[in-house]
C-alpha cells in the first residue's frame, strides 16, 4: 500500500505579544483565562487549542513561546491561518498566590474552500467519495480533516477491492478576496489493480482444519479485496476462543498471478474445566455454601464441535444439572445444531426437566439467528398441595437474534452482544395451566475510554407471562449470583417478571485479566407487589498460565460486611 500526501503551508503572519502587569519566574497555579476577540473561534475552540488547564501550575514568564506556537496551529487546524494574538495580559493578586490570563485575539481573514478536485480513473466512484470526504465546499480549511479525508479515500478504495489504490493532494491555492481566503483543494487518485481474492489461507493450524477456520472466517472465494470484511474475518476467529491470536491478514501472489490473503494464528487450548464457590451468611441458619462445575469440550477433532457438561449448587434445597452438545456446520452449510438436557432440583417443590433442540444460521457476520423445540416436565412433590405446583408437561417453540461485534471474549476492549429470544410453550394434560410466553432481553455494551480504562454496561430483562393469572413457580425467572446480581446467592431472587442493570468500571491489567468496580441492581415484579435491589463490590480476573480466576465480593445495599457475597470460579484449558 502506498500512500502519498503532501500539503503546502499558508502564509502565516507573524504574532506579537504584549504583556501587561509584573511577570514572575514563580510556578503558580492558573486560576482563570478569559478570551476575547474571537468571533467564529468559540471560547472552547481556543482553550482546547492553547492547552492550558484552569488549576494547574505553570510559569508565567515561559508561555509566550507555548501561546505563539499553539495559537498559530490552532488557526491553521480551524480554518483561520491569520489568526493574531494582540495581547496577554497577567493578573495576579497582592499576594502573588495565583495568576490569570486575558488574551484577547483577532481572527484574520478565514480560509474557506471553494473548490474541491478530483482526478484519476475514478468515474464509477465518484458519487461515492463525494460523500466519503467530509471536506466540503464552502466550509472552513482544515489541514487535518483535508489529511483525514485522504485516508477515508483509501479505506474506501480498499473496501471495493483496489489495495494498491495510490491517492496524492495536489498543491493547495489560494484565491484572496475580501471576506476569505478561498482554497482550491484536489486529489489525484489510481486505483491500481482490481484485486479478487481466489485463495485464503491460515498459519499457525495445528488442532483447527483449515477447513473450518474458513467457514468461521464467513469469506467467499473469487470475491473483491474488502478491507472491512477481513477484519470482520479476524474478529470472526478470535470469538471462537480458539486463538490466542490472529494478526492482520497478509495479501501474497500465487504462482498463477492471482491473489490470496493469509491469516497468522497461534492456537490455544480449547477444553476447559472449571470450578466456583460461593459464600453467604443465611437467615435461617441454613448452609450458605454455593457451588458450581463445568467441564467444555471445544473445537473436538479440529471440526468446532463442543460438548458441555454443568452442575450447580445454589443452595441445600436447590441443584441443577445440564450437558448440550453443539453441530457446528450441519449439511455442510454455516448452520449449527445444539441438543441439550437440564434437570432442576427443587427440595418439596418440583423436578424439572428440559430438553430440546435448536438451530443456529448466521447470514451475515456478527448475526445468529437461533429456533429451536423444548420439551418441559415438571414432576411435583406430594407434599405440596398448592395448584401451581401440580406437575405439567409442554412443549415450546423458540426464535431469537445474537449480535456479537466484541473484539475479545474474554475481556474486550470494544463491541458488545446483543440478543433476543421468546418462547411460546404450549401445555398438555392438566386444564389449570394454560400456554406460557418467556421474553428475554440481553444487551451488553462495552465502552472504551482512555486505555486501559473501559466501561461494561449490561442491559436485561426477563418474564414469564400465563393465560391465566401467575405462571408456576417453577417457570419464574431465578436471579441473584456472579452473572446477574452480585451481591445475593445464586438464584436466590425469584419473580415472573425481572428486568436487571449490570455496571463495571474496569482496568485492563493484561489481554485476558483486569481489575474492576460493580454496581448491580435489579427490578422484580412479583404478585401483587414489586422490588427493587441493589448491590456494589469488587473484583479481578486475573490469567496466569492455563489458569483464569474470576473473584468478586459484593454487599447487598444497606448492609454490611457480614451480608457479603463472595463468588470465585477457577478455569483450567487443556
Amino acid at each position: 500500500m502506498q500512500k502519498q500526501n503532501t500539503t503546502t503551508g499558508i502564509l502565516i503572519l507573524l504574532i506579537h505579544l504584549g504583556a501587561v502587569g509584573l511577570l514572575t519566574s514563580a510556578p503558580l497555579p492558573l486560576h482563570k483565562i478569559d478570551i476575547s476577540g474571537n468571533v467564529e473561534l468559540s471560547d472552547r475552540t481556543v482553550l482546547d487549542g492553547i492547552k492550558l488547564q484552569v488549576g494547574e501550575i505553570y510559569e508565567p514568564e515561559k508561555l509566550f513561546d507555548r501561546l505563539d506556537s499553539t495559537i498559530v496551529n490552532l488557526g491553521i487546524n480551524f480554518g483561520f491561518p491569520f489568526v493574531d494574538i494582540d495581547s496577554v495580559q497577567f493578573d495576579f493578586p497582592p499576594d502573588s498566590t495565583y495568576f490569570d490570563i486575558v488574551i484577547h485575539i483577532s481572527e484574520g481573514l478565514p480560509a474557506k474552500v471553494d473548490t474541491i478536485i478530483l482526478n484519476g480513473s475514478i468515474n464509477q466512484f465518484r458519487d461515492k467519495l463525494e460523500t466519503v470526504i467530509l471536506t466540503k465546499p464552502g466550509s472552513f480549511f482544515s489541514p487535518l480533516r483535508w489529511n483525514a479525508d485522504v485516508q477515508r479515500v483509501v479505506a474506501y478504495m480498499e473496501e471495493v477491492g483496489y489495495p494498491f489504490a495510490e491517492v496524492s493532494t495536489h498543491p493547495l491555492v489560494p484565491v484572496f478576496n475580501s471576506t476569505h481566503v478561498g482554497v482550491i483543494a484536489g486529489m489525484t487518485i489510481s486505483p491500481g489493480r482490481l484485486v479478487y481474492l481466489e485463495d485464503i489461507r491460515f498459519k499457525g493450524l495445528k488442532r483447527t482444519r483449515p477447513q473450518t477456520a474458513f467457514r468461521i472466517s464467513k469469506l467467499k472465494r473469487s470475491e473483491p479485496y474488502n478491507s472491512r470484511q477481513l477484519e470482520l474475518a479476524r474478529r470472526n476467529l478470535l470469538r471462537t476462543g480458539w486463538f490466542s491470536e490472529v494478526e492482520s491478514p497478509q495479501l501474497f501472489l500465487t504462482a498463477k498471478d492471482q491473489f490470496g490473503v493469509l491469516f497468522p494464528v497461534n492456537e490455544q487450548p480449547t477444553s476447559s474445566f472449571s470450578g466456583g464457590l460461593g459464600y453467604s451468611p443465611q437467615a435461617d441458619g441454613a448452609d450458605g455454601i454455593a457451588g458450581s462445575m463445568d467441564a467444555v469440550l471445544g473445537n473436538l477433532f479440529g471440526g468446532g464441535r463442543r460438548f458441555e457438561i454443568h452442575w450447580q449448587r445454589d443452595n441445600p434445597k436447590y441443584q441443577s444439572f445440564a450437558l448440550r452438545y453443539r453441530e457446528p456446520y450441519l449439511f455442510r452449510q454455516n448452520v449449527s445444531g445444539d441438543l441439550f438436557f437440564e434437570q432442576e432440583f427443587a427440595d418439596s417443590l418440583y423436578v424439572l426437566q428440559t430438553f430440546g433442540s435448536e438451530l443456529g444460521f448466521s447470514p451475515v457476520s456478527n448475526w445468529t439467528v437461533v429456533t429451536g423445540i423444548t420439551r418441559r416436565l415438571s414432576h411435583a412433590d406430594t407434599i405440596v398441595v398448592s395448584q401451581d405446583s401440580l406437575s405439567y408437561t409442554m412443549t415450546g417453540l423458540s426464535a431469537g437474534v445474537i449480535v456479537d461485534t466484541r473484539d475479545n471474549v474474554v475481556n474486550p476492549r470494544e463491541g458488545g452482544v446483543y440478543s433476543v429470544k421468546t418462547e411460546r410453550l404450549y401445555a398438555e394434560k392438566h386444564a389449570f395451566l394454560k400456554n406460557l410466553t418467556k421474553n428475554k432481553i440481553q444487551l451488553q455494551q462495552i465502552l472504551s475510554f482512555s486505555y486501559p480504562w473501559v466501561a461494561s454496561i449490561g442491559l436485561n430483562y426477563m418474564d414469564t407471562r400465563t393465560e391465566n393469572g401467575t405462571p408456576p413457580f417453577s417457570e419464574w425467572v431465578r436471579m441473584g449470583g456472579i452473572t446477574t446480581i452480585r451481591g445475593y446467592q445464586e438464584n436466590a431472587l425469584t419473580a415472573p417478571r425481572s428486568a436487571w442493570l449490570n455496571l463495571e468500571a474496569r482496568y485492563l491489567t493484561g489481554k485476558n485479566s483486569r481489575l474492576y468496580g460493580l454496581v448491580d441492581t435489579a427490578w422484580l415484579e412479583k404478585p401483587k407487589r414489586s422490588e427493587w435491589v441493589y448491590s456494589y463490590g469488587l473484583g479481578a480476573l486475573v490469567k496466569a498460565g492455563n489458569n483464569q480466576l474470576n473473584v468478586s465480593v459484593a454487599l447487598p445495599a444497606n448492609e454490611g460486611w457480614s451480608a457479603a457475597v463472595l463468588h470465585t470460579r477457577l478455569i483450567t484449558v487443556f
